[in-house]
């Protein structure tokens, strides 16, 4: 039996939950945030958050799944916008600058990476969603090395050690991240982040 298609209702209620649920994690943490917590912000009552979904976990792991599909979008248009990767790069930290301040703007506070946050926290206690976090960290890595790869059809850098020093971008962002989060200060995005990636990619 075809299960019916959802209607615009039940789809805007999951909607709710799932941004919810991404910005109180992201704006405190997994363990302080109640399902309540999340029902009050979305507007819906618990019975409904448990039609959608059957545990605080699962909204989170669908959470982060969703916000990745909202962000993917716009690291591809940086990746398909034939500039060099040098460009690449500096539109890359501008976008994570923008998001960070979007959300500093909001709250008074920088928020830092929402994956390495919630994975750092939870790591040890919750293995589904640890898996989770670290897939979406992998897909960030993976996007880093294809501009690596960009960065090597234009004869910039050599095609040794790409993986290695996609994931050292990769650490060098979540470092700058957290850091700023830490001290509460946007500053680090406008110079340090650009800087610091073209020096590890090799392209200052």
């Amino acid at each position: 039996m075809i299960a019916p298609a959802p209607t615009p209702q039940t789809t805007d209620t999951r909607t709710r939950l799932l941004e919810a649920a991404h910005t109180l994690i992201w704006q405190n943490s997994y363990s302080s945030v109640s399902v309540d917590d999340i029902c009050r912000r979305a507007s819906v009552n618990k019975g409904s958050f448990y039609h959608f979904f059957p545990s605080k976990t699962t909204l989170a792991i669908a959470a982060i799944d969703d916000h990745w599909q909202t962000i993917a979008p716009e690291l591809e248009k940086i990746l398909a916008s034939a500039a060099k990767a040098q460009e690449m790069i500096k539109q890359l930290a501008q976008f994570i600058h923008d998001q960070q301040k979007q959300k500093f703007d909001e709250i008074g506070h920088v928020c830092g990476c929402p994956y390495a946050s919630l994975g750092s926290e939870m790591s040890m206690q919750d293995e589904p969603l640890r898996k989770a976090v670290e897939a979406k960290l992998e897909n960030a890595t993976g996007y880093l090395e294809k501009i690596l790869e960009t960065a090597v059809a234009q004869q910039s850098i050599d095609k040794n050690g790409l993986k290695e020093k996609a994931r050292e971008m990769d650490v060098f962002i979540i470092g700058i991240m957290t850091t700023a989060r830490v001290r509460n200060n946007l500053d680090l995005f406008k110079h340090d982040l650009e800087h610091g990636l073209l020096r590890i990619a090799g392209l200052q």
